[in-house]
């Protein structure tokens, strides 16, 4: 049976990184809920349109306006498994609710710019607030990856940088998969003079010499 919610991964930012898949989930569609951004990917079409920006508060409240009266597809950035809105609407609406349509994440694209695999990264999200956990112990991992878009978020890999030992490469991505994407190989120096964009993700690689 179909599920009245459709959470659909819309991936990291350009149109043609949309899978088939995602477009074909909003087809049916009586309501698409996202960002303005995502909504102009997909047109006018039959659609009603609800732009509710980044606020995930609004984007609950108005999926329980139209939960009643028809198909509600809800747009999320990169994959709905990765910091998302998903979560808030699956605990809110249930499982049973909710089907997810995977898309391509943003640290998929980040790893991908830098040629090198992620399998084994430890991804962190720095991007709404500063992460929990300890410092010492992020320190220890051979890959991570930090979503940023905050002057505090840069703060915070400093402070990351400062626990670790050994060599380390330091990449800054910006604006993924978009015309203006920026792929930067970054000293701890340099760091210090970077101004976030809204759309980064900082990788830190420690250096493995054989």
């Amino acid at each position: 049976m179909e599920k009245p919610i459709t959470i659909v991964g819309c991936g990291p930012g350009a149109p043609d990184m949309i899978t088939l898949a995602a477009k074909n989930a909003i087809e049916g569609a009586r309501y698409l809920i996202g960002s303005k951004r995502l909504l102009e990917v997909f047109g006018t079409g039959s659609a009603e349109h609800v732009n509710v920006g980044a606020d995930t508060n609004l984007a609950v409240l108005e999926i329980e306006k139209r939960f009643d009266s028809g198909s509600v597809a809800v747009l999320v950035s990169g994959d709905p498994g990765m910091f998302s809105l998903a979560q808030k609407v699956i605990e809110k609406f249930g499982h049973d609710n909710c089907e997810i349509v995977p898309g391509v994440s943003s640290i998929q694209a980040a790893f991908a710019a830098i040629a090198t695999s992620w399998a084994g990264a430890r991804i962190i999200s720095a991007h709404k607030q500063d992460p929990e956990g300890d410092l010492e112990e992020y320190a220890k991992e051979d890959k991570v990856a930090i979503l940023g878009g905050r002057d505090e978020s840069i703060k915070w890999v400093r402070k990351l940088l400062g626990c670790m030992n050994g060599n380390r490469r330091i990449y800054v991505l910006e604006n993924l998969t978009l015309p203006e994407e920026s792929v930067t190989e970054i000293t701890e120096d340099g760091l210090n003079e970077y101004k976030s964009a809204s759309l980064s993700i900082f990788i830190v690689i420690k250096e493995i010499h054989k």
